[in-house]
């Protein structure tokens, strides 16, 4: 069950995600769980909507209008655990 609905809906007929040149995780050579950004890049970034729709960070972004650094395109968390845990981090930060 999810907590947010898109605020939005990005219409394209590019197979590159529209967020792409916004994206850090597209924008730089990083690594996570052996795969390199290259990878993450042909997997979810240029492989169409399908391929971008899937990705957390994608999805993420829609919902709530950001999306942190640490989340990855392939995040084993839900998107509602993914939701709760930047809460939680801005909820702690503005309490300090």
């Amino acid at each position: 069950m999810t907590l947010f609905r898109l605020k939005r809906k990005e219409h394209t007929t590019s197979t590159v995600c529209p967020r792409a040149l916004m994206c850090p995780l597209f924008k730089q050579d990083t690594s996570n769980g052996g795969y390199s950004s290259e990878k993450y890049k042909k997997i979810y970034c240029e492989a169409g909507i399908k391929a971008y729709s899937n990705c957390k960070k994608y999805i993420i972004y829609n919902l709530i209008n950001t999306c942190p650094n640490y989340v990855m395109p392939n995040s084993s968390f839900s998107v509602d655990e993914i939701i709760s845990r930047i809460k939680r981090q801005s909820d702690n930060t503005f309490n300090i």
